[in-house]
């Protein structure tokens, strides 16, 4: 009895399990419906109701501006956190298991390095940051892209915000080193675009004024190579 029920397991549940995880055809049409609603309908019309929606359905933990209500909850205004870059670096990932069949294992043990790639990260991928050989060394170029855009159907754009990532996050929710945020799966394609296209003008004004990234030198550990040290530079 039990040999039947392990493989009526094995050829019925664990499919349809993965299936529920996962499925390419789904994922696909998905994103291409998301695609036809942002070129088919004025952008600038799309980007105001996406701000009204954000404000009934975000605001309260990320505040109207989208800075996150001091730790509260994500700053929208960049991409990712050097505090986040590093949780996940060192921790994993598993948050977009519908949108990205495969996840993030624990890639940098040690914290000095996890840091570096952290601040890079961060700081948008400046060319001049030491970060960035470690970026490629550490086999994160791989899943992300070396420009940190990330591939399709692989790993999220680490970048900046676009629209599959910003459906990936609504779509399966996400745990980081603030907590977790629930998924909103249950908006409908057109929402998801509407707040996609609000929350990236939101991230490029923030990012084109220089509100959210720090304009402080890149703490090296004593370790490191002054090759490396003498890369040492502010963003901007």
């Amino acid at each position: 009895m039990r040999m039947k029920y392990a493989i009526w397991f094995l050829l019925f549940m664990l499919p349809a399990l993965h299936a529920e995880e996962f499925s390419l055809e789904h994922e696909t049409r998905y994103l291409e419906t998301l695609d036809a609603i942002m070129n088919k309908i004025d952008k600038s019309r799309l980007t105001e109701m996406g701000q009204a929606l954000f404000i009934r359905r975000c605001a309260f933990c990320h505040g109207k501006d989208g800075r996150g209500r001091q730790g509260f909850a994500a700053d929208l205004t960049r991409r990712i956190s050097k505090e986040s870059a590093k949780y996940t670096i060192q921790n994993g990932g598993h948050n977009f298991r519908k949108s990205f069949p495969g996840s993030m294992p624990p890639m940098v043990p040690e914290s000095d390095r996890a840091d570096i790639i952290a601040d890079y990260v961060a700081r948008s991928f400046p060319d001049n940051h030491p970060g960035k050989e470690i970026f490629v060394k550490a086999y994160c170029k791989r899943c992300h892209g070396e420009d940190g855009r990330g591939i399709k159907y692989r790993a999220p754009n680490i970048r900046e915000f676009d629209l599959q990532t910003i459906a990936a996050i609504l779509k399966n929710g996400k745990k980081g080193i603030i907590g977790r945020m629930p998924s909103y799966s249950h908006l409908a394609p057109y929402q998801v675009t509407m707040l996609a296209l609000y929350i990236m003008q939101m991230s490029e004004n923030g990012h084109k004024y220089g509100t959210t990234l720090s304009k402080t030198h890149v703490t090296l550990d004593k370790n490191c190579s002054k090759e490396s040290a003498k890369q040492q530079s502010p963003i901007f």
